[in-house]
C-alpha cells in the first residue's frame, strides 16, 4: 500500500514486480508543483552512514538518492515551490559515491564543510573557535578556553595543538575529547593529570567504539575486534602490513589476511589510521584522510595509528613523532 495523506492513495495485490510506480511518482511530482505557501520549508535528510554496508546497492541508492535530490530542488525552483530538500552526506561517502554530475552538483548545489585545519595554528582552527563560542555562551562573556581553563602543554606539547590532533578534526569528535576532560575535573581548572585522564577515557569509551561502529557493513563485529587485538599485540603506532599479517600467524587469529586488508583500507577511509611517507631530506609525513580527501590508501607503506587510539589500544608513548604535518 502507498498512501500519501490528502494528495492520494493506492493499494494493490499481486506478485508481479512491475508495479507502476513511477505513474504514482510522476503524480506526486505534478501536485507538489502546485503548492503555494508563506512559509518556506526544509526537508533534512540525515543519517546516511548508518545504512552503508560493503553491498553495492546501497552505494548505488545513495548516488541515486544524491542525484535526485538535486534534480527536485530544481523543479522547486523552477515551479516557484517553497521547499527544498537538503542532504547530509558525509565528504568521505560522498566521494565514493557514482554519477556523471556528481562533481557539478557539488560545485552548484552543495556547502562543503571542511573543518581541518593547521593544528600548528590553532587559533585559525573552526573546531576552537566552536569550543570558544560554547564556553563564552555558557559563561556570558567572551572565553579562550585555552588560556582560562586548559594546562598551557600535555604530554610535552601546546595543549591546542595536541587536542586537535586526537580527533579528526570534526565537531564531534573535539567536543566529546573537551567532555571527556571536563568530566575527569573537580575544580574550575584542568590540571595536566586531568587532561591525561580525560584523553585516556576518551581514546577507550569514544574515539575505539566510534571507530568500531565506522567498519560496520565491511566485516563483522568480532572481525573488528579482533583486528584491534592484533594491532595492540604489536605494541608500536606505526607497522608494516606484513606485520599484521605475521601477528596473525603467531595468535593463530581467526581473522583471515583478506579480512585485516578490507579492515586497513576501511580505517584509512575513515582517518583511523594513515600512512607514513619518508621525503627526500630525511624526513617524515603523515598522510590521513581528514586532512586531505583526495589522500589514497597505500598498503605497502608504513601505517601508523591515529593519535585519538593509542590509550585504547595500550600503545608504548614515543615521543619522537611529530604528527602535525
Amino acid at each position: 500500500k502507498l498512501s500519501i495523506p490528502k494528495f492520494f492513495e493506492g493499494q494493490w495485490k499481486t506478485q508481479d514486480a512491475s508495479v507502476d510506480i513511477p505513474n504514482y511518482v510522476e503524480n506526486l511530482k505534478r501536485l507538489v508543483t502546485t503548492i503555494r505557501s508563506e512559509s518556506k520549508h526544509l526537508l533534512i535528510v540525515d543519517g546516511l552512514d548508518e545504512i552503508v554496508t560493503a553491498e553495492s546497492a546501497q552505494w548505488d541508492s545513495l548516488g541515486a538518492l544524491v542525484f535526485e535530490v538535486n534534480r527536485l530542488n530544481g523543479l522547486f525552483k523552477q515551479a516557484l515551490v517553497p521547499s527544498k530538500i537538503v542532504l547530509l552526506c558525509r565528504t568521505d561517502i560522498f566521494e565514493l559515491l557514482d554519477g556523471a554530475n556528481k562533481n557539478k552538483i557539488r560545485q552548484d548545489s552543495s556547502i562543503d564543510l571542511d573543518w581541518y585545519s593547521d593544528a600548528k595554528s590553532p587559533n585559525q582552527s573552526l573546531l576552537v573557535r566552536i569550543a570558544n563560542l560554547r564556553a563564552s555562551l555558557s559563561l556570558g562573556a567572551k572565553t579562550d578556553i585555552f588560556t582560562a581553563f586548559l594546562p598551557e602543554r600535555i604530554f610535552h606539547k601546546p595543549a591546542a595543538n595536541l587536542l586537535l590532533n586526537t580527533t579528526r578534526h570534526t565537531p564531534r569528535d573535539f567536543l566529546q575529547l573537551l567532555k571527556y576532560i571536563q568530566s575527569c575535573c573537580s575544580g574550575a581548572n584542568v590540571s595536566v593529570p586531568n587532561a591525561k585522564n580525560g584523553i585516556r577515557k576518551y581514546s577507550q569509551e569514544y574515539f575505539l567504539p566510534e571507530i568500531l561502529d565506522e567498519l560496520q557493513g565491511y566485516v563483522s563485529s568480532s572481525a573488528a575486534k579482533e583486528f584491534f587485538k592484533v594491532v595492540g599485540a604489536l605494541r608500536s603506532r606505526d607497522f608494516y602490513a606484513k606485520q599484521v599479517y605475521a601477528q596473525l600467524e603467531i595468535d593463530a587469529s581467526s581473522l583471515s589476511k583478506d579480512e585485516a586488508d578490507i579492515i586497513m583500507k576501511a580505517l584509512f577511509e575513515c582517518s583511523a589510521i594513515g600512512n607514513v611517507q619518508n621525503r627526500a631530506n630525511g624526513s617524515q609525513f603523515l598522510t590521513f584522510r581528514y586532512r586531505n580527501r583526495h589522500a589514497t590508501f597505500n598498503i605497502k607503506e608504513r601505517l601508523i595509528v591515529h593519535r585519538g587510539l593509542w590509550r585504547a589500544l595500550n600503545l608504548p608513548a614515543d615521543e619522537s613523532w611529530e604528527d602535525d604535518d
